[in-house]
Parts: C-alpha cells; sequence; structure tokens
C-alpha cells in the first residue's frame, strides 16, 4: 500500500526531482543502502556516478571474468545491497549470475529471469511470446525470410518500419518505402 502511494507521487513529480528525493531518502538507511556507480561505458567521467557515494569504473561487461571479478569486489568493499544494471549487456549477464551473486555477496540484482529477458530484450521474441499468449502485438518479418518480408508489404503496403531486433530507442530505425530499401537492409544484415 504505501509503495503504491509513493510510486504515484514519484511519478508526479519531475524526474530530477524525483531523483534526488529517492536518493537521498535511501541515504537516511545508512551503509546498507549505499549506492555505487558502476561505469557501463567504462569512462570515468560517466554521468551516472554523479548520482552515487562510490563510483568504480569497471571494464567492459562482455570481457565477463574481469567484469564480475570487479563488480564482486567493489559489492564487498562497498557493502552493496543491490545492483541495478545499467545496459542490456549488464542486464543478462548479472541476470545469468544473480544466484551466485546472492549466495556469495548477499547482493541483490534487480533483473528478471534470463528466459524472460531473451523475450523481453528481443523485439521479434516479444512479438512471437504476445501472439503466443493471444495478445496484440505489432505486424512484423524478418528480413532474412523474404517470403515473410513480401507477405508483410503485400498486406500493408508501404511505407513499413524497419527495426533491430535488439537495442533501444531510435537506434538503427529505418524507413522502408521501397523494394531497395528491403535489398539495403537485407544487404546490411
Amino acid at each position: 500500500m504505501l509503495y503504491s502511494l509513493a510510486r504515484a507521487a514519484l511519478f508526479r513529480l519531475d524526474p530530477e526531482v524525483a531523483h534526488d528525493f529517492t536518493l537521498k531518502s535511501l541515504a537516511t538507511l545508512g551503509p546498507a543502502a549505499a549506492l555505487l556507480g558502476a561505469g557501463a561505458d567504462r569512462n570515468e567521467e560517466a554521468v551516472g556516478f554523479e548520482w552515487v557515494d562510490q563510483a568504480q569504473v569497471l571494464p567492459d561487461c562482455g570481457q565477463s571474468e574481469d567484469y564480475l571479478s570487479q563488480l564482486r569486489r567493489c559489492c564487498a568493499d562497498e557493502h552493496v545491497a543491490a545492483i541495478l544494471p545499467g545496459s542490456d549487456s549488464e542486464l543478462m549477464l548479472l541476470s545469468r549470475h544473480a544466484p551466485e551473486l546472492a549466495r556469495d555477496l548477499g547482493v541483490a540484482v534487480i533483473a528478471s529471469p534470463p528466459k524472460v529477458l531473451a523475450i523481453a530484450l528481443d523485439k521479434r521474441e516479444t512479438c512471437r511470446f504476445l501472439g503466443g499468449a493471444g495478445l496484440n502485438y505489432p505486424r512484423f518479418a524478418s528480413l532474412s525470410a523474404l517470403n515473410e518480408v513480401k507477405t508483410l508489404i503485400e498486406e500493408l503496403g508501404f511505407p513499413l518500419i524497419a527495426k533491430p531486433c535488439r537495442g533501444s530507442g531510435s537506434r538503427g530505425l529505418f524507413r522502408v518505402t521501397r523494394w531497395e530499401d528491403i535489398a539495403y537492409l537485407r544487404a546490411l544484415d
């Protein structure tokens, strides 16, 4: 009940005000609420470092052994209670290692299980999941399946929007207005 009221109030605030309020509230909890900034971009000037008490630059999470080793050390040194991953690649890696981080360090990884993330982080898998559950989803076709693309164009016509299966925001967004655009995108794939 209290969470519902606080959540509703926070979502009505300006994002910066809500962020500052949340950090100040966590700080009143003492050392157990210490915040650790771990830069997924490997940049000591990462903007997120301004929002935490202790900042640590970590290797790219693609170097999973080094990343996890240094993250474990940071969590132990700073008495971190929870990790909120900041990128899709960190999310997947930390989700897979959440049980051992909880067991070994008492650290909660705030992430869905890997099976859920495999669906949620892939637009095509999300559409398939929604369709299988009887829910609405955007029409789609895989560029690698030319018959699917032809059927989609026959049914919807141009223009269409093409996006990578993974990624967020408008990264990789392409407005498809003719068959030549399809050929171009297929060549990139």
